[in-house]
């Protein structure tokens, strides 16, 4: 997938993204539920994407150059019907930014630096002052009090009630969340994060990330981000520092953080004899630490501790 550019529409309480690894245009309410597809023909490059609050209506610009039958400003309802091709602006250029104001769209050109504009109504194209000023232009954003239009949110008030994060999962509905790195879960009341007591640690090595999963309460829970490194392979816990100890084999490291996410160290690395560590555990009574260590010999041969 190539996740390209997004829009944010509070008022109607939805994300809209273009994908142009699978040639779509998507949504999703604010708290990324619900995502759905609203477009998967006639588009290869959708790139960016604007909202008209007025009219209700989703706008993107598809920025493919070598093919006629795309280069154009499309439009449809904000659920994906009455979808119609407002402009071909297909100019042998790629096409990018996408903004508007009033009744004028304006849109990007890489090539020759060119800022464009069309009609909404009539698809008439227009010239703008800044055409032909040379660069690459990518996003453009208009600046202007209609396009942040006054609406009400169930997250408005006192932050909805969350300690942390206040999503918006519909009009007017909330789901309280907490940050995707910090080792905070949401609570048994839903709505204030702490640190969890029942946990699941785990390492995701072609990520190079450490990870936590709350296992506390019946909740859809996201995993949160701990601690990163080049190859994870081997996790432990400490529940008397409340440490998480987890080995990079690409670094030749073992390393530990706190489960908030903070103190993040190198404990043990190669000057202590660390090669390729696949295995750990602590005894919390006797405050040890035991590990499998792999490694090779100037020799060739290898050796196993």
């Amino acid at each position: 997938n190539e996740l390209v550019v997004d829009f944010v529409d509070p008022i109607s309480g939805y994300l809209f993204w273009g994908n142009q690894g699978d040639h779509t245009i998507r949504r999703a309410r604010l708290d990324g539920s619900g995502s759905e597809v609203l477009h998967d023909t006639g588009l290869f490059w959708p790139n960016e994407l604007v909202v008209d609050f007025e009219d209700s209506r989703l706008y993107w610009i598809d920025g493919y150059y070598e093919d006629e039958d795309y280069g154009y400003i499309g439009s449809s309802g904000l659920d994906g019907t009455d979808r119609t091709a407002l402009a071909n602006v297909s100019s042998g250029a790629v096409l990018f930014g996408l903004a508007l104001v009033g009744d004028t769209l304006y849109y990007s050109s890489w090539d020759d630096g060119g800022v464009f504009s069309v009609d909404k109504n009539s698809g008439l194209q227009e010239e703008v002052g800044l055409e032909g000023q040379g660069g690459t232009l990518y996003g453009l954003v208009a600046v202007d009090s209609s396009r942040q239009p006054a609406g009400t949110s169930a997250c408005q008030s006192a932050n909805g009630g969350c300690s942390h994060l206040c999503l918006p999962s519909g009009p007017d509905t909330r789901v309280c969340a907490c940050p995707n790195d910090g080792g905070l879960a949401i609570g048994a009341d839903g709505r204030t994060c702490a640190e969890p007591t029942q946990f699941l640690l785990y390492a995701k090595a072609d990520a190079g990330q450490i990870m936590m999963l709350s296992i506390d309460h019946d909740f859809t829970t996201r995993p949160v981000l701990l601690d990163q490194g080049l190859r994870p392979v081997a996790v432990a816990w400490d529940p008397v520092e409340e440490r998480v100890y987890w080995s990079d084999v690409a670094t030749h490291t073992i390393n530990r953080v706190f489960l908030n996410g903070t103190g993040a160290e190198v404990f043990m690395d190669s000057a202590d004899g660390i090669a390729s560590v696949e295995g750990l555990a602590v005894d919390w009574q006797n405050r040890r630490l035991y590990l499998s260590n792999l490694g090779a010999h100037y020799t060739g041969t290898s050796w196993g501790r």
